[in-house]
């Protein structure tokens, strides 16, 4: 029997993960984390044209519906992943069977067969972008590219700019930051007014001096400022 790899579902509240065994020899590999950032691919690599089989830790767990699976019939937590002629990241939603609630994913890289993936398919994918990026940005693929963001170079269309907020927005770096925005909200000191008695007065300022100056008689109260600390910044209104 092949290998069987445990691959974590990535994104949930629990330690689940997924074996993942090659058929037939398929190729299947855990890149080097350096190496795999480096050269924005995920983790875990398969092979094109491959073909592999899969069982849930949790047999309460699936794939959500996905043109490279196939579940097994009577037991979903179990099945097989055919890559087909797909080359790129290809990320499987997970889901619970008994409520259909997404709790995470699973993210491989699918390799080419026939090019070196890093020296020849991705600098192809590079020139391709430089003359026609909607074709690598499809809403209808079933499997994407990973790019990076170049903040010196302006969107060139409407669906590159979706992708490109759409990746910042589920990355983890900015679930990160919404949490720890979260546990300690930023705080700012801001002026606020309120009316308090003259005898009550802790300090008198220019604009209360002004105040008792110009009444007629002995004011009942005046306006004052203190310095307050409140959360109500933009920052966190962004997060709520």
């Amino acid at each position: 029997m092949s290998e069987v790899f445990q691959i974590p579902v990535l994104g949930a509240r629990h330690v689940w993960a997924v074996g993942v065994a090659p058929v037939r020899g398929a190729f299947l590999q855990e890149a080097d984390a350096v190496e795999s950032e480096r050269n924005a691919e995920a983790r875990w690599q398969l092979r094109e044209g491959g073909e592999y089989e899969y069982e849930f830790s949790d047999n309460r767990l699936l794939f959500a519906e996905h043109e490279c699976v196939s579940p097994s019939v009577g037991h979903p937590c179990r099945g097989r992943i055919r890559t087909g002629n797909l080359v790129g990241r290809l990320r499987l939603d997970v889901r619970l069977d008994y409520t259909g609630e997404k709790v995470g994913f699973v993210e491989f890289e699918v390799t080419s067969r026939k090019l070196d993936y890093r020296a020849d398919y991705r600098q192809m994918l590079d020139d391709i972008a430089r003359r026609a990026t909607d074709l690598l940005f499809s809403a209808q693929e079933q499997i994407h590219q990973q790019v990076t963001v170049d903040a010196a170079v302006d969107s060139s269309t409407l669906y590159q700019r979706f992708a490109f907020l759409r990746a910042i927005l589920e990355s983890d770096r900015f679930s990160d930051a919404l949490a720890k925005i979260c546990a300690s909200p930023i705080r700012k000191l801001v002026d606020e007014e309120r009316e308090v008695r003259p005898a009550c007065l802790r300090r008198v300022t220019p604009n209360v001096a002004r105040q008792l100056a110009r009444a007629d008689l002995r004011p009942r109260w005046v306006v004052t400022e203190d310095r307050v600390e409140t959360c109500d910044v933009d920052e966190n209104r962004f997060v709520k």
